[in-house]
């Protein structure tokens, strides 16, 4: 069930997203219609039950939130409490240096993690960063001009961006596209590496446990006609599903109160 809900937050989201938050409040969008708070806050040792679903210009978890948090923030966002659900989050920054109990999607200028995902992580940034304390129980899929991975990821590892470093632990097989890999001195990936990039690297010893595959990165159009089947049908998918379920989210938003 949290995964559905979590679904539909997201489809919100990614209507809502369409402009800055911003913006859209400035232009009399479904910011300003919905109206939003300075900040949403659980204090260190306060719980919250319950979904939230809230837009406001910084969040503050230190607390423990018993149950899904999906918002939009203008500014910026911190999880150094528990959140006990899903974490979809939309915005300028997103900071988890505590525990969230389940997966993470965040759409955000900046993210970084030195925590605990208990999950898998899909982020979408202008920098993503997992810190050497981070620990990722699932898969990731980040997508951002630089993403780093330091910490530990225990199921697979996908990323495309302009420069990706490995320097962590990898549970399974890591696929990366990018301009630059870079692969630390200490970095462990235990199932195979595949990698497109624009030169080949010399990986340190014992750095993959599987096979490696290289390709040279193709450029402009042979590189969108490079893209498999499951980017294109998942990307689409994703698309479609978050404009329809955002269409909805966005009337009941404009329902009338009793």
């Amino acid at each position: 069930m949290r995964t559905r809900r979590t679904i539909v937050g997201l489809g919100m989201l990614a209507l809502l997203g369409v402009t800055p938050p911003a913006a859209a409040a400035e232009s009399g969008g479904v910011f300003a219609r919905c109206g939003k708070i300075k900040t949403f806050s659980v204090r260190d040792g306060e719980t919250v039950h319950g979904d939230t679903y809230k837009i406001a210009n910084t969040f503050d978890i230190a607390g423990t939130l018993d149950g899904d948090l999906i918002g939009v923030a203008g500014q910026t966002a911190s999880i150094s409490g528990v959140v006990d659900g899903d974490v979809a989050m939309f915005g300028n920054s997103l900071l988890i240096s505590g525990t969230v109990r389940d997966s993470v999607r965040a759409w955000v200028a900046n993210f970084t993690v030195t925590g605990t995902i208990e999950g898998d992580l899909i982020v979408a940034g202008g920098t993503v960063s997992i810190s050497r304390t981070a620990h990722i129980t699932g898969d990731v899929l980040a997508f951002g001009g630089t993403v780093s991975m330091l910490g530990t990821v225990d199921g697979s590892f996908e990323a495309v961006g302009g420069e990706v470093q490995v320097g962590g632990e990898v549970g399974h097989d890591a696929d990366v596209r990018c301009d630059a890999l870079v692969v630390d001195p200490g970095a462990r990936i235990s199932g195979n590496l595949r990698y497109a990039a624009r030169k080949e690297i010399a990986l340190p010893p014992d750095a993959v446990g599987g096979e490696v595959d290289y390709r040279p990165k193709e450029t402009g159009k042979k590189e969108a006609e490079a893209l498999s089947s499951r980017d294109v049908a998942w990307k689409l998918g994703f698309l479609v599903a978050s404009l329809l379920i955002g269409v909805a989210g966005v009337g009941l938003l404009r329902r009338p109160t009793a």
